[in-house]
């Protein structure tokens, strides 16, 4: 009897739901830039119902690869493997991050972002990325796109669990809008030139 009231007990603890978000973001408050203009691309993770954060894999992209990465960093922490990716034109590829459970480390947690509460968010990449020449305005968008092994964000459920879980994840990404540069920029620059090549000729030059 005692056994079966026991299970019952067990069976009435809460059991919390595990989910994930990723978000990436830019810094340009007014969403517009023009051709050679450099921002700066965030990403930040949260998470609920799991005590650690395991892992992700995948890539960072700009729409058609548009544009040029570059500087990329994190604030990860070096106990954690990380592979933060390479520049390919606008994107970034081959993310992956792993985290050791707390069930091998004694209940040790790396330090943020791997351990967070269930509101939390941190920023745990980030990268330079300067618009590419346009001829009429264009929208380019940024995503994080995951790998097809590992299509969610993995979490260790408790400080306790040896192996790690894929959370529902719901990735959010964002875009900028590149305009060509002024047409009166466009001319005077033109003008300058030719008013340098005229200058030339009536000294001599």
């Amino acid at each position: 009897m005692l056994r079966l009231m026991l299970v019952v007990a067990g069976l009435a603890l809460p059991c919390f739901a595990q989910s994930a978000t990723v978000r990436v973001s830019h810094d340009q408050m007014g969403g517009t830039v023009m051709p050679g203009e450099t921002i700066r691309i965030t990403a930040n993770i949260a998470w609920e119902g799991a005590a650690q954060w395991a892992g992700l894999k995948g890539e960072f992209l700009a729409v058609g690869d548009a544009g040029a990465a570059s500087n990329v960093g994190s604030p990860i922490h070096p106990s954690v493997t990380v592979t933060l990716g390479f520049p390919d034109g606008g994107s970034v590829k081959g993310f992956d991050v792993a985290s050791t459970p707390a069930y091998f480390t004694g209940g040790i947690v790396p330090p943020l972002p791997w351990s967070l509460s269930a509101t939390g968010s941190n920023e745990f990449l980030w990268y330079d990325w300067t618009a590419p020449s346009v001829s009429s305005p264009t929208t380019i968008s940024f995503d994080f796109v995951a790998h097809p092994i590992a299509p969610n964000v993995r979490l260790y459920p408790t400080s306790a669990s040896p192996a790690f879980i894929e959370a529902p994840t719901t990735y959010i990404g964002t875009s900028i809008l590149v305009v060509p540069a002024p047409a009166g920029l466009a001319l005077l620059g033109v003008g300058a030139i030719g008013a340098r090549r005229r200058a030339r000729h009536a000294s001599g030059i």
